[in-house]
């Protein structure tokens, strides 16, 4: 039996004040980027100057020698490969930000620059630079329904375009980051997230503990739009910075780190060719999208498309349909969930 409708109601049509309204008026609201534990530290990441390179050393001991500078890591080891501008190398802790900028520049690297591309078209050439071992250009995705090629031949209106979407970032009013205290194997992070349990997974990991020996707090948090989901790699170094200083370290992102390697909406490529009857009537749809997620799902190795997959066809349904999608590596940062993914890109296409 269903419930009746209450009347009057407690709620609909009435003014109700945001549980969170007063604090974030008055400024008593405490984000990830106003966290200050006792003893905290200031974190800072050195980040790659080249879009493709094969690194080959890092030297870390200036660094650990300069004044205030209390520890010094690695980021993913120091024989590696770079493939985009911005990745994350090293980073650094210390009891000031200049000390930091200090930090970072006294690091010694030695570097092979390698061949890269930046944009889908070139990246889709034969001769284009690998961004990683397989072809840039990912196996299609297809999905098909009906008698494609047969009701395009027989429709009387078919029209064909193609559109393109950029790649779009999100860059929320609070920067990524955190401030991580690690004590033992127990770590406390004061995350600005948008999934606290996504966060615990991935520092439990990143450091090799329990799960139940991560705590992560986020009572407010300033935009995220997607972007915010597991610590990141500026999440994980932090912890390790932390482990290694003894203190707990404050790595929040500045604005140009935030364009570079914290996520972005991908692009496409879209070529959409759809049949109608003189009616208007809708027939069929054939569809094909080239979208690059950067280093984050283009290539076989990167995923098979991943990121680049859009929900084609959009908005209206057609009987008869065939899509095809293809992931495309470019030496660009890495995509990531932004406000209904898969849905925007496609959605620009019937609408023009």
């Amino acid at each position: 039996m269903a419930e009746a409708w209450p009347n009057p109601s407690e709620v609909l049509g009435k003014w109700t004040t945001r549980l969170d309204g007063v604090a974030k008026v008055t400024g008593a609201a405490k984000y990830a980027y106003d966290v200050q534990p006792d003893g905290w530290l200031y974190g800072m990441i050195l980040r790659s100057k080249w879009p493709a390179a094969k690194v080959t050393k890092i030297d870390l001991t200036k660094a650990q020698a300069m004044p205030g500078v209390k520890a010094a890591v690695l980021a993913g080891g120091e024989n590696r490969t770079v493939r985009f501008y911005g990745q994350e190398l090293a980073a650094v802790a210390a009891t000031t930000k200049q000390a930091c900028l200090d930090a970072l520049r006294a690091i010694e690297i030695e570097a092979e620059p390698l061949a890269f591309v930046v944009k889908e078209e070139d990246a889709m050439k034969p001769d284009a630079p690998h961004v990683f071992d397989p072809p840039n250009v990912s196996d299609p995705k297809l999905n098909e329904d009906g008698q494609v090629d047969q009701a395009m031949g027989s429709a009387p209106i078919v029209h064909e375009a193609e559109f393109r979407t950029q790649i779009q970032l999100h860059h929320p009013l609070e920067t990524h980051g955190s401030t991580v205290s690690v004590q033992n194997d127990q770590i406390t992070a004061w995350a600005s997230t948008q999934g606290i349990f996504s966060v615990r997974d991935g520092l439990a990991n990143n450091m090799k503990v329990p799960q139940s020996n991560v705590r992560v707090i986020c009572d407010y948090m300033g935009g995220g739009f997607g972007s915010k989901f597991g610590p990141g790699a500026h999440g994980g170094l932090a912890a390790q910075l932390s482990k290694a200083a003894g203190a707990p370290v404050k790595l929040m992102l500045n604005r140009f780190e935030q364009g570079l390697a914290v996520g972005n909406r991908p692009s496409s490529l879209q070529k959409v060719k759809f049949a109608a009857g003189q009616d208007g009537k809708l027939i069929a749809a054939d569809v094909e999208n080239h979208g690059s997620p950067g280093v984050g799902g283009g290539g076989q190795t990167a995923g098979g498309g991943g990121g680049a997959n859009i929900a084609m066809p959009y908005i209206y349904k057609f009987p008869n349909s065939r899509t095809k999608q293809f992931g495309v590596a470019l030496n660009t940062g890495p995509a990531s969930a932004f406000r209904a993914p898969g849905h925007p890109r496609p959605a620009s296409a019937p609408n023009r």
